[in-house]
């Protein structure tokens, strides 16, 4: 009995085990996925934003459109010339 008793912990440290490098995988991938949204100029976040904005619904897509507002406004007012047309057609 102390063998299958053994086993179980070998079993259950296994498994935690693999737990753990799945969460570090995790991590990593998703330390690579916030690292590429850092990377984005403010024009592509507007543009991601935008195309956002017309695939949802209209009471997140206020929400998305006061982003890119600020985005433009706050952040580089150049763009507004750029995205003043599509902004509008909201």
């Amino acid at each position: 009995m102390n063998n299958k008793g053994s086993n179980k912990k070998m079993a259950s440290n296994n498994g935690d085990s693999a737990g753990v490098r799945t969460s570090v995988a995790s991590q990593f991938f998703n330390e690579d996925e916030d690292t590429a949204v850092v990377d984005m100029t403010t024009s592509e976040k507007v543009v991601d934003l935008l195309n956002q904005a017309a695939l949802i619904a209209t009471d997140s897509k206020l929400t998305v459109l006061k982003q890119v507002q600020e985005l433009i406004i706050n952040k580089d007012p150049s763009l507004l010339d750029n995205f003043l047309d599509v902004s509008m057609s909201f």
